[in-house]
């Protein structure tokens, strides 16, 4: 249901038991901003989110991520976007 909310700016979605951020993300044009921070069982981000234009990804302390790799996530959001 998340994924209608075409007009959504923000996306605060820390601290859940999601494992990943499905294909569906490319939904939200106009999302900004997606904080996925303590997420601990997050594995994966969809690649779509780089079609989207955000200002900020925070991944932090997402420990089961596997896509993007922790080394990527902790060069920072530039890295990430790439």
């Amino acid at each position: 249901a998340i994924f209608t909310l075409v007009n959504l700016v923000k996306l605060d979605l820390s601290y859940q038991s999601i494992r990943f951020i499905p294909d569906e993300i490319e939904n939200l044009k106009n999302l900004k901003k997606l904080k996925l921070r303590n997420c601990i069982l997050l594995e994966s981000v969809s690649g779509k989110c780089g079609i989207l234009d955000l200002n900020e990804l925070d991944l932090n302390n997402c420990f089961s991520l596997k896509t993007p790799p922790p080394e990527i996530v902790n060069r920072g959001f530039n890295a990430i976007m790439v």
